[in-house]
């Protein structure tokens, strides 16, 4: 399956996700119930999997579910056993989801809100999902809204359906999504990676001034590398490098806040280094939910090669 991606998401910089909603992962085939007040009802005919009008499933696959739809996975990249929601939509617009606790986000700040859809209807003819997101107050003052329309079906594409949000002086938000329409003969839907992440600057990051973003150095070797990140944003940013080793966390190196940083490595050990440039405006700046980062750039050091001395036979 493909994935599409449409609606007004990010163009420039996109940072770490401050919330990833993407329903969890098990070894059973179905996970358990969200725990949500909302309009619908959690499906529980266990082994079954076949949520009726207004009810919902959580689910790796909607194989062998309804003969009526397309077999879709769960969208999360390598994640064979995570899960999705799957909603059978009631015969009355309402409320399909809701999140429970409350999303931090940093004031004065530009998000990016989105989430993957796909319908799952086989028929052609049959009611076609059309949801409307919402970013509420924690009491529910309504601060954004944004409606996907009739999202097509014909093939059991993954979509991803997005908005830009502003905040204000309201850092406490929570995210509700409503089906526009009836059910009934159509309107089911798959919804999978929910996220909020701040979106920033356009951000080009090179590595000894070309454009690859990768180089490899054997063990023990020596050399140095350029990075450098030419920002295209507010003259007011603040700027930090991060470095991780073997995919583990981001840290902030020290004394580079700079646009370009060298950094040497002296009889190298092997491993995977990568690093990346961050940005946010300075009053935000300490909170990692504010910040935006940059592709990221990767010195590979690699092992020496074993040898094996084969034994003498005379």
């Amino acid at each position: 399956m493909s994935d599409c991606a449409i609606s007004q998401v990010c163009t420039g910089s996109l940072g770490d996700p401050v919330i990833n909603i993407d329903f969890g992962r098990g070894s059973a085939q179905f996970g358990p119930s969200l725990g949500l007040n909302n309009n619908y009802t959690y499906d529980n005919s266990g082994l079954g999997g076949r949520p009726q009008d207004g009810q919902y499933s959580i689910a790796k696959t909607t194989a062998g579910m309804n003969g009526g739809w397309y077999t879709v996975r769960n969208h999360t990249p390598d994640d064979p056993d995570g899960y999705m929601m799957v909603v059978n939509a009631s015969n009355n617009p309402g409320i399909f989801y809701e999140s429970t606790v409350p999303i931090n986000l940093c004031p004065n700040t530009t998000y990016e809100f989105a989430a993957w859809v796909s319908n799952i209807l086989i028929n052609p003819d049959g009611i076609k999902p059309d949801i409307t997101f919402f970013i509420l107050s924690m009491n529910n003052q309504v601060l954004r809204t944004f409606n996907t329309g009739d999202i097509p079906n014909g093939n059991p594409q993954w979509k991803q359906y997005g908005f830009i949000f502003q905040t204000t002086n309201i850092t406490q938000v929570k995210i509700r999504m409503v089906n526009n329409g009836p059910g009934g003969g159509g309107n089911d839907l798959a919804l999978d990676d929910i996220t909020f992440r701040a979106c920033g600057p356009v951000i080009t990051t090179k590595l000894n001034n070309m454009a690859n973003s990768t180089e490899n150095l054997c063990e023990g070797k020596s050399a140095s590398y350029t990075f450098s990140a030419d920002v295209q944003g507010s003259a007011t940013l603040q700027y930090q490098w991060q470095v991780s080793r073997d995919y583990g966390s981001w840290t902030d190196i020290p004394d580079q806040s700079g646009t370009t940083m060298q950094i040497p490595f002296n009889n190298a050990q092997d491993g995977i280094y990568q690093y990346r440039f961050t940005a946010a405006e300075p009053g935000n700046f300490n909170s990692v939910n504010c910040r935006t980062v940059s592709p990221t750039l990767t010195i590979r050091v690699n092992p020496l090669p074993e040898l094996t001395i084969a034994p003498n036979i005379l």
